[in-house]
């Protein structure tokens, strides 16, 4: 689910995907991709099966960490994707752990994605059918929560998924991502970017006058693009 709306994001198979309910994917990984009509970079995070086992506060720590390695400047956009379009009681449980883990804030970020359905988000913000959807429905309307979907991608002639097919359903995703507008980076976060900072200063200061200039120039070249790079962290749902 995470992996392969990762890989719609990116534009080629660079995450590992699996049919299976249990992650895959055993750490963080990171692609990026320039969209020239959007005018900016989808730095994208497949991030490791949170929620396969019981983690410690100390591994909450290290991912965290790890994750404003990959984003320093914070993520943009927390995209939770539900398999299979299904709301199940259970999923109710992951979203609170969700919450402990990365703080009540993060829902100002996120998206939730409702994978293989051919619902739109119109329907599913209407859905009364499922209590507990209805009573998540509104805490994620009262928190600013965006709801995207992702229909199942049609076969080609040979019988094969054509992703390509799926073209409009992701630009409708990367619009939702441009249009959040408030970056998840807690303390962690700040204290990554605050490390890189002082260990490129020091790491520039020991150099001669030719390639600290060149150095500088390249380091304004990154922080200019870094305001027109998004970072995009997906994380699934079993």
């Amino acid at each position: 689910g995470k992996s392969f709306i990762g890989n719609l994001l990116v534009g080629s198979e660079v995450f590992q995907t699996s049919d299976r309910s249990c992650s895959v994917t055993a750490q963080c990984s990171i692609a990026s991709v320039l969209d020239p009509e959007l005018h900016v970079r989808f730095q994208v995070i497949d991030a490791i099966g949170l929620f396969d086992t019981n983690r410690t506060q100390q591994d909450v720590h290290q991912i965290l960490s790890e994750f404003a390695k990959l984003a320093p400047n914070g993520i943009d956009a927390l995209l939770v994707v539900i398999p299979g379009g299904r709301f199940k009681s259970s999923i109710v449980k992951t979203l609170g752990a969700i919450e402990i883990f990365f703080g009540e804030q993060v829902w100002a970020s996120s998206i939730v994605i409702f994978n293989k359905t051919r619902r739109a988000p119109a329907e599913i913000w209407a859905d009364r059918t499922v209590p507990a959807l209805v009573q998540t429905l509104e805490k994620w309307h009262q928190r600013g929560v965006s709801i995207c979907t992702m229909p199942i991608a049609p076969e080609d002639d040979d019988g094969n998924r054509d992703v390509g097919r799926l073209a409009g359903d992701v630009r409708a995703l990367k619009q939702a991502i441009v249009q959040r507008t408030v970056v998840y980076a807690p303390a962690i976060f700040r204290q990554v970017r605050a490390e890189l900072e002082t260990t490129t200063q020091q790491t520039m200061s020991s150099l001669k006058t030719d390639a600290w200039a060149g150095r500088m120039a390249e380091h304004n070249q990154m922080l200019l693009d870094g305001r027109c790079r998004l970072g995009v962290l997906v994380l699934g749902l079993a």
